[in-house]
């Protein structure tokens, strides 16, 4: 799989600073798409976007880029909300039945 950044504007390929090409194969490949996103930041790019390429273009991915990068990574949402029911003390109904 090669991973490559495309022009949304002009369809044109990254493949070196400062030089985009029309020719797929003569763009640069970034490898992982870490690499290619944290580049697209780096260099300031806007209007981009990231192709996965395979050897079947039927199975290739175009993903949208961000031109900025995210304030905070969300995680996981903690629920501290318990129910009125949490409150109340809880009766053994056992407890007071005759064995």
């Amino acid at each position: 799989m090669k991973v490559l950044l495309r022009s949304v504007e002009t369809g044109l390929y990254y493949e070196q600073a400062s030089k985009w090409t029309p020719d797929q194969t003569a763009a640069f490949d970034f490898e992982k798409t870490a690499r290619a996103v944290e580049f697209v930041f780096a260099a300031h790019l806007e209007n981009v976007e990231m192709l996965l390429t395979n050897e079947d273009p039927q199975f290739d991915l175009i993903l949208p880029v961000s031109s900025l990068p995210p304030t905070s990574i969300p995680g996981p949402v903690a629920s501290n909300s318990r129910s009125p029911a949490d409150h109340e003390p809880r009766h053994n109904s056992l407890a007071n039945s005759p064995l």
